[in-house]
């Protein structure tokens, strides 16, 4: 808080507040430095302000003189004041504007967060313990927390587990059994312990002959088509015994693939062809009495046989490009060859034609001529076309099979025909009319020869009212 002489011109000085992110906000107040009367001393004019708390001023506006403010002061609704002789106020009658930066960072510390205190010891010496730190401040304007959480130690911490139960024992005597254990790091599969993962011990110790496994083959008897033999030892608990069943040696073939040979060729084979024909034998290649794939040599051999002039087509080739996507053609050819070279001999054609890319290919074909007139004037007349596909008749085409146009198209008026009897106009003796209309090519006209109206009498029956009435006339007279 800042106060000044009476003597020195109106100052307004605006302090624009920017807090960091432990700082407590202040609220957008400007408050106004006047004297008012100080019920604690008897009613005497102080220099105050609004507000008890300094945290509420953002600035301050100081008056000229006790006895005129300036007219934009504010009316608080707080009636709270706040007097300079507080210890926290600063008064300085000389070099006003650096006290007022001091101040202002005596104001900033007033109503901010104090720094955070140092961590706490961590909770845990690995696998991630807490620590804690705290923070003050020295008014009721801070906002936040008073207390920090972070966690530490979160190195690993490798350790074994207890060690499992013993496996089953390997066999009914001098067998073996293990069992194991396993390393966790808060909790985790580790592998940071000292020490072995398994353990191992003997059982069944009693007496019990077995075979040792066999040992390597001796050296085969031969080159090719040998035998060689390999032993065991029969073991007690470790010692010599000879109470195992079973042999004690055992023998094998061996070198059996170094003495490939073929058998002797077989008979030819049927000729392939009366003519410029093949044929084939075959041999059998053994080792040791074994079939064998050691042997030098084909297994099958082949000569020609009735070897007379003999034309023959080749197997037909592939067939061409289709010549259209749909209802097209396509041809193959083969060759004629006898014995292996070019002939004119054969019996056949050298070329193939098919149809392909048969499936539906519908279109309409051109339209026809227009058909005779229907009328001398105001007639009409029709062509048709027809859709095909492939060549064969078809229902596939988009669009319709026949036309028509109008012709004779002069003028052609004709009366259309008598409409119906209009109502008799009398019970007797009435009349009644029917009429007709005169079109040209279906459009009104009044070029018809003829009337357009007709009448004709109806209810044609006596009257007896008018006779009796005539009756009368012919007595009176």
């Amino acid at each position: 808080m800042w106060v000044f002489n009476r003597p020195n011109t109106l100052l307004i000085i605006q302090l624009l507040f920017v807090m960091t992110a432990h700082l407590a906000v202040v609220q957008s107040y400007v408050c106004i430095l006047k004297e008012r009367p100080d019920p604690s001393r008897g009613g005497a004019l102080r220099w105050s302000l609004p507000y008890k708390e300094i945290c509420f001023c953002q600035g301050v506006v100081a008056p000229k003189n006790a006895q005129t403010c300036p007219r934009s002061e504010v009316e608080y609704e707080d009636g709270d004041l706040w007097f300079i002789d507080d210890p926290r106020l600063l008064v300085m009658r000389q070099n006003w504007e650096k006290d007022i930066l001091d101040e202002l960072m005596n104001r900033a510390t007033y109503c901010a967060w104090a720094s955070w205190g140092v961590w706490s010891t961590c909770s845990a010496s690995c696998c991630g313990g807490k620590q804690y730190r705290t923070r003050t401040c020295p008014s009721t304007h801070c906002t936040g927390a008073t207390s920090d959480t972070q966690t530490c130690n979160t190195q690993g911490c490798p350790a074994w587990t207890l060690w499992g139960a013993w496996g089953t024992c390997s066999a009914s005597c001098c067998g073996e059994q293990s069992r194991t254990r396993t390393c966790l790091s808060c909790g985790d599969p580790s592998t940071g312990c000292v020490g072995a993962e398994s353990d191992e011990q003997t059982c069944n110790t009693q007496e019990c002959p077995a075979w040792t496994s066999w040992g390597a083959w001796a050296t085969c008897s031969a080159s090719c088509c040998g035998d060689q033999s390999r032993t065991r030892t029969c073991l007690s608990c470790g010692d010599p015994s000879t109470d195992c069943v079973g042999a004690e040696s055992d023998e094998q073939t061996c070198n059996t693939q170094e003495c490939p040979a073929w058998t002797l060729w077989g008979a030819w084979g049927t000729c392939s062809a009366s003519c410029c024909g093949e044929q084939s034998r075959t041999r059998t290649c053994l080792s040791c009495g074994d079939p064998s794939t050691g042997c030098v040599g084909a297994e099958s051999d082949e000569q020609t046989c009735n070897t007379q002039e003999c034309p023959a087509w080749t197997s037909w080739g592939a067939w061409a490009t289709c010549s259209a996507s749909c209802c097209g053609d396509q041809s193959r050819t083969r060759t004629c060859l006898s014995c292996g070279e070019p002939s004119t001999d054969c019996v056949g054609a050298e070329s193939d034609e098919q149809g392909c890319n048969t499936q539906e290919c519908p279109a309409w074909t051109s339209w026809g001529a227009w058909g005779s007139c229907s009328a001398s004037c105001c007639g009409e007349q029709s062509r048709t076309r027809r859709c095909l596909s492939c060549g064969d008749p078809s229902t596939g085409c988009v669009g319709a099979e026949s036309d028509e146009q109008p012709c004779n198209t002069q003028e052609c008026p004709a009366w259309t025909s008598w409409g119906a009897w209009a109502t008799c106009s009398a019970s007797c003796c009435g009349d009644q009319s029917r009429t007709r209309t005169c079109l040209s090519c279906g459009n009104p006209s009044t070029d018809c020869v003829g009337a357009e109206s007709d009448e004709q009498g109806c209810n044609t029956q006596e009257c007896p009212g008018m006779i009796l009435r005539v009756n009368k006339l012919d007595v009176e007279n």
